[in-house]
């Protein structure tokens, strides 16, 4: 199976909140964060772990702040492949 590219990962992160709870913590998991985004998305984290789905303006705001990660999550998955 062929990793997904940038471009599927952002799409999938923009139509699906479960793509996007699986990219948050996989990054939170593995590199991390940038410094201007890493309190946040490291709470948004903890509260997925925590069993708790993103909703409302969370959902909103992480979707907004994970379209710069696509890049980040397509090394990932290639590694992982």
């Amino acid at each position: 199976m062929m990793p997904y590219t940038e471009a599927q990962i952002r799409e999938n992160m923009r139509t699906s909140r479960d793509w996007l709870e699986r990219g948050i913590l996989a990054i939170h998991n593995n590199d991390g964060f940038g410094e201007i985004d890493a309190d946040y998305l490291s709470y948004l984290a903890r509260w997925i772990q925590s069993g708790k789905p993103l909703n409302g303006k969370h959902l909103r705001k992480a979707r907004a702040l994970m379209m710069k990660y696509a890049g980040q999550l397509a090394e990932l998955a290639s590694v992982q492949e």
